[in-house]
C-alpha cells in the first residue's frame, strides 16, 4: 500500500499519495484512496488534505500499462475501481483540499477537481488539465462535466480538444485552482488555515442528492402503455435476457385530491425489456386498473379509503352511514383494497402485482395489463399477507399473513405448493405464531426464510383494533390507529418449517422497528438474522412515510442501520445471565440467558458509518437461507428518504462500494447471476433510475455486481412523468421458475 492516512488532530486528517515515480493511479492506489476516504470518515473526521509525498509531482494519472492490451474483464475491473474512487472522493460528505505541490495532468486533474477546494503550488512544473487527448484517449463525459462544473464550458471545450495542461497563473485565472502559493510550506500552512475556516460552518443535514424534495412525492400523469426503445451508453452483457418489472404508488392526486400516504397512491407497473445480444432496451408501464383505481377514476375523486386518507365515501357519509359501514367491515362483507403497489411476484409462470391486504392481480406479462383479481382470503386463513414471499428452488412460494378468524387471532405461514393449479389459488396453512398483543397485532412487512426455520420479527409497531373501529365514525383513517409501544422491545420468532410448531425460546432484543430482512441462515446450532431496522426517532417510521412530513424537509430522526442477530437454537440455562451464549467465532453479536427462559440479544452494526441509512435490500437469490456475503442496498438521505446511491456491503469484513451518479436517484438493486458463475458476487445489478431535475427522464442501469462499475445504461425520455417505485424482480428469459 503506497498511501498513508494521517489523522490530525481529531477533526482535519491527510492522505498522501505516496507511489513512485510519479504517483501514477494503479489498482492498489485507486482503492488505497477510496478506502482512506471511508477511514476518515469512519473516524470521525469533517475535513482532510489531499496531498503527495512526491516533490514536484501531484499525480500523472491514470497507470497505462493496466489499459494497454488488457482482456475485456481485467480493463473493466480497472475502470470500475477508478468510477468507484471518483465517486468517493466527490460524493464524501467531508470537506476535502487538494494541495497541488506539482504536475497534475489527466487523472491527477480529476483527483483535484473532486475536492472542494485546491491550492497549487506557483511553480513552472505546475501543470494541470484533461490532457487525454494528447494520447488519444477520449474523455469520459463523467469526467468532462466534473471539469466543466469547476471552469466553465468554454475553457472545457479548448481545454480537453487541444489537451492543454494550464501553468499556475492560468489555472488560477480560469478558475481550475482557487489560490497559489510560492512554496510546499506556505501551501500547506495556507491549506490548513483555510479548512479551520470551513470547518467554523455548522454540520447540516447529508443531502447528496440535490436536496430537493422527495422524489417519493412524485406524480404520476399518465401511463406510457406503447415500448419506447431506450437510448444504450456502455455495452450490455450478450448473455442478458428477460424483464425486469418494477411496481410502486404512482398517482399521488386525483381531480381535487391527493393522497396523504406515501403507501395510498394508485400502483404502476413498470418493465424493462432486455436483449443483451441485440444491445436493445425497451421501456414501458401501465396503471394497475384495480377496483380501487376505476371506482377512482369514475368519480374524478378520491372516492376509496385507503391507509392513511379517507376517501369520499367514507368523508361525506352520514353518521348512520359511517356507522353501518363499520358494521360491515367487521362482519368482513367489505374488502380490502386491491391496489396492489408495493411488488410484483411469480406464482408458477404467473406474474401477480401484490400489497398487504388479501389481493393480488395477475399481470399480463406482455402489455402489464390487469387480467384477474384473486383473493387470497377465500384459499386459505388469511386477512391479509405481506408482498415480500419467498421463493423455493422448485417453485413453492411462502408467505405470512394476519388471520382473525379463528379463536385466537394469529400470524399464519403459508405456502403455496408449486404443483397448484394455479399456483396463487391453492395455497395452505404451515405454521401458526400468535400475536403479542391479541386486539394489537404488530406490523409486519416481510419476514425471514432458512434451511429449516421461518424467521418472524413482532415488533412493537401496534394496529389498535378497538380504535380501529371508531375511526371511521371519527372520519379518521387507518394510520391513526397504529401507534409505537416502544419501551415494550421486539421480538424474533422462529417456526420450524417440518413441523409448523414455534421454537421454544423467545428471543427478545431493544426496540427496532424493520419493513426489510435481508437474509437469515443456520450456522454451527445458531439462526443468524440479517434486518434493515428503524431505531426510534422524533416521529414514528409510519409518520415518516406521511406526505406532510417528506414534504416538509424535516429529518425524522430515524436512523436506518443493517443488524445482525445472532439466535442461539440451543441456549444453556445453567449459567448466569452475563454468560455470552453466541459462540461463532469472530461474532461480535452476543445472546444472554434471561430468568423468564428468554434469550436478549444485542445485534451487531453491519454497515459502515458513512453509509448511517441503508434500505430496500437485495442478495444473490441463490443464497437466500443460506450463508452469504454480500448484500445489495440503497443509501438513503435521511430528511426527505431519497436513495442517492446503491452500495455493496460485505457482510463478513464490513467492505462497502458504491455507485452514484449526481443527477439521478436509484431504485433497489435486483442482482442477477451469472450463468455458470460458481462465485457469490458473479453477476449484475440491474436498478431503474429517475433523473434529480427531468421527471420526465428514466434509465436503467447495468452494474458489475463485483466492483459496482457502470457497464451500460439504458435511457428514455417519455411524455409523462415517472414515478418512484418499490420493489421488482428480474425474470430471465430461459428459466422456469422465477425468483428474487
Amino acid at each position: 500500500m503506497r498511501l498513508r492516512y494521517k489523522p490530525k488532530k481529531r477533526r482535519i486528517g491527510e492522505i498522501c499519495l505516496q507511489n513512485p515515480p510519479v504517483n501514477s493511479l494503479h489498482s492498489e492506489l485507486l482503492t488505497g484512496l477510496a478506502d482512506g476516504v471511508k477511514t476518515l470518515e469512519k473516524d470521525g473526521c469533517r475535513a482532510f488534505l489531499l496531498s503527495s509525498a512526491i516533490p514536484g509531482i501531484f499525480s500523472a494519472g491514470l497507470n497505462l500499462l493496466e489499459m494497454h492490451n488488457q482482456e475485456r474483464q481485467d480493463l473493466l475491473n480497472y475502470w470500475a475501481r477508478v468510477q468507484n474512487m471518483f465517486l468517493t472522493l466527490y460524493g464524501t460528505r467531508l470537506i476535502s483540499i487538494a494541495c497541488i505541490t506539482g504536475a497534475a495532468p489527466a487523472g491527477g486533474c480529476l483527483l483535484s477537481t473532486s475536492c472542494d477546494y485546491r491550492l497549487m503550488l506557483d511553480h513552472p512544473k505546475a501543470v494541470i488539465g484533461l490532457s487525454e487527448s494528447l494520447v488519444g484517449l477520449p474523455v469520459p463525459d463523467w469526467m468532462r462535466i466534473n471539469f466543466c462544473d469547476v471552469v466553465g464550458r468554454r475553457h472545457t471545450d479548448l481545454g480537453l480538444q487541444m489537451g492543454i495542461l494550464f501553468p499556475a497563473q492560468e489555472a488560477l485565472r480560469i478558475g481550475l485552482v482557487d489560490e497559489l502559493a510560492s512554496s510546499p510550506e506556505e501551501l500547506r500552512q495556507r491549506a490548513l488555515q483555510k479548512l479551520e475556516h470551513f470547518l467554523k460552518v455548522p454540520e447540516t443535514e447529508d443531502m447528496t442528492v440535490g436536496g430537493a424534495a422527495s422524489f417519493w412525492l412524485r406524480h404520476a400523469d399518465k401511463a406510457v402503455t406503447t415500448p419506447i426503445r431506450a437510448k444504450i451508453t456502455g455495452q450490455l452483457p450478450s448473455w442478458l435476457h428477460g424483464n425486469l418489472y418494477r411496481n410502486g404508488a404512482a398517482v399521488k392526486e386525483i381531480g381535487p385530491d391527493r393522497f396523504n400516504h406515501l403507501f395510498d397512491g394508485l400502483a404502476c407497473v413498470h418493465k424493462f425489456n432486455i436483449d443483451g445480444a441485440r444491445g436493445q432496451v425497451t421501456y414501458q408501464n401501465r396503471f394497475l386498473e384495480s377496483d380501487e383505481y376505476r371506482a377512482d377514476m369514475a368519480a374524478g375523486r378520491i372516492e376509496v379509503s385507503t391507509f392513511g386518507t379517507l376517501g369520499r365515501q367514507d368523508l361525506c357519509r352520514s353518521l348512520f352511514g359511517r356507522l353501518m359501514s363499520t358494521f360491515r367491515d367487521l362482519r368482513g362483507r367489505r374488502s380490502a383494497t386491491d391496489n396492489c403497489s408495493v411488488n410484483v411476484g411469480y406464482f408458477g409462470t404467473e406474474l401477480y402485482a401484490m400489497t398487504e391486504t388479501s389481493k393480488i392481480w395477475r399481470l399480463n406479462q406482455e402489455d402489464l395489463g390487469a387480467e384477474k383479481q384473486v383473493d387470497l382470503s377465500k384459499v386459505v386463513a388469511v386477512n391479509q399477507a405481506t408482498a415480500h414471499p419467498h421463493v423455493d428452488p422448485d417453485g413453492a412460494v411462502y408467505n405470512v399473513g394476519s388471520s382473525f378468524t379463528g379463536r385466537t387471532p394469529s400470524v399464519n405461514v403459508i405456502q403455496f405448493p408449486a404443483s397448484g393449479s394455479p399456483v396463487a389459488e391453492t395455497g395452505r396453512v404451515v405454521g401458526t405464531i400468535p400475536h403479542r398483543w391479541p386486539m394489537e397485532p404488530s406490523y409486519f412487512h416481510s419476514f425471514g426464510i432458512t434451511e429449516n426455520y421461518f424467521v418472524f420479527v413482532q415488533q412493537p409497531l401496534v394496529i389498535q383494533v378497538k380504535k380501529l373501529v371508531t375511526l371511521k365514525l371519527m372520519k379518521r383513517p387507518v394510520t391513526d390507529a397504529i401507534t409505537e409501544k416502544a419501551a415494550e422491545g421486539t421480538w424474533i420468532r422462529l417456526v420450524d418449517r417440518r413441523t409448523g410448531e414455534l421454537h421454544q425460546t423467545l428471543f427478545k432484543a431493544d426496540t427496532f422497528y424493520a419493513f426489510h430482512h435481508v437474509n437469515a441462515y443456520e450456522e454451527d446450532g445458531h439462526v443468524v438474522v440479517d434486518i434493515c431496522a428503524q431505531l426510534p426517532g422524533k416521529c414514528s417510521i409510519m409518520d415518516a412515510a406521511a406526505v406532510k412530513h417528506m414534504s416538509s424537509n424535516e429529518s425524522s430522526g430515524v436512523d436506518g442501520p443493517m443488524l445482525r442477530f445472532v439466535l442461539p437454537l440451543e441456549p444453556k440455562s445453567d449459567v448466569s445471565p452475563e454468560t455470552n451464549l453466541v459462540s461463532l467465532p469472530d461474532e461480535t453479536a452476543t445472546a444472554y440467558p434471561r430468568p423468564d427462559q428468554s434469550v436478549y440479544c444485542v445485534p451487531r452494526t453491519l454497515n459502515p458509518p458513512e453509509y448511517r441509512t441503508l434500505d430496500l435490500p437485495r442478495i444473490n437469490y441463490e443464497y437466500n437461507g443460506h450463508k452469504y456475503r454480500y448484500a445489495y442496498t440503497c443509501r438513503f438521505v435521511r430528511a426527505v428518504g431519497n436513495s442517492e446511491r446503491l452500495v455493496k456491503l460485505d457482510v463478513q469484513t464490513g467492505a462497502s462500494c458504491c455507485w452514484h451518479d449526481p443527477s439521478w436517484t436509484p431504485s433497489e438493486p435486483v442482482f442477477v447471476r451469472q450463468p455458470g458463475a460458481t462465485s457469490e458476487d458473479s453477476g449484475l445489478i440491474l436498478a431503474s433510475l429517475l433523473h434529480v431535475s427531468e421527471p420526465r427522464r428514466t434509465a436503467l442501469v447495468v452494474l458489475n455486481a463485483e466492483t459496482m462499475g457502470e457497464l451500460a445504461r439504458a435511457e428514455v425520455e417519455t411524455d409523462a412523468v415517472i414515478a418512484k417505485d418499490f420493489h421488482g424482480l428480474f425474470a430471465v428469459a430461459s428459466e422456469a421458475v422465477h425468483r428474487f
